[in-house]
């Protein structure tokens, strides 16, 4: 008499393909995801920049720097929104640096803990938009 049913390693081997196939797919959705936040953080700095300017034209400055990010321009509260934003995108508190120059003429901010595997985005007041370590003097050291 034959019994009906799926032996064991049948089961397991079934089990093992769904495994398989869900792991592919939730690499397939967690990159997208990971790339439009770094997308919407590059686009955040940009318009920090861009609000940074019009701070500039209507002060003659961008202000003083005092190390924490919360001086100058970087007190402007649609900057501060800004930052905002950047620290969502970037799943929490990241390491940032803004600087501005001595004379005030320079602006710059670099992010660390991007999730594209570049983890450092540097954006200055010249328009420069790309990777960097360092910022010296209200620009990206590139």
């Amino acid at each position: 008499m034959k019994q009906k049913g799926f032996t064991l390693i049948e089961i397991i081997v079934v089990a093992a393909i769904i495994g398989v196939l869900a792991t592919i797919v939730l690499f397939m959705v967690s990159r997208p995801q990971s790339e439009a936040s770094d997308s919407a953080v590059r686009n955040n700095l940009v318009s920090i920049i861009k609000q940074g300017n019009i701070y500039y034209l209507t002060n003659n400055s961008y202000g003083s720097d005092d190390g924490s990010c919360t001086s100058g321009v970087f007190a402007d509260p649609i900057v501060v929104q800004a930052f905002g934003e950047v620290n969502k995108n970037l799943g929490g508190a990241k390491s940032k640096v803004c600087s501005i120059s001595s004379n005030g003429n320079n602006m710059a901010i670099l992010v660390d803990g991007l999730r594209n595997g570049n983890s450092k985005l540097c954006v200055d007041s010249s328009n420069y938009v790309g990777t960097s370590d360092s910022v010296v003097d209200g620009l990206c050291v590139r």
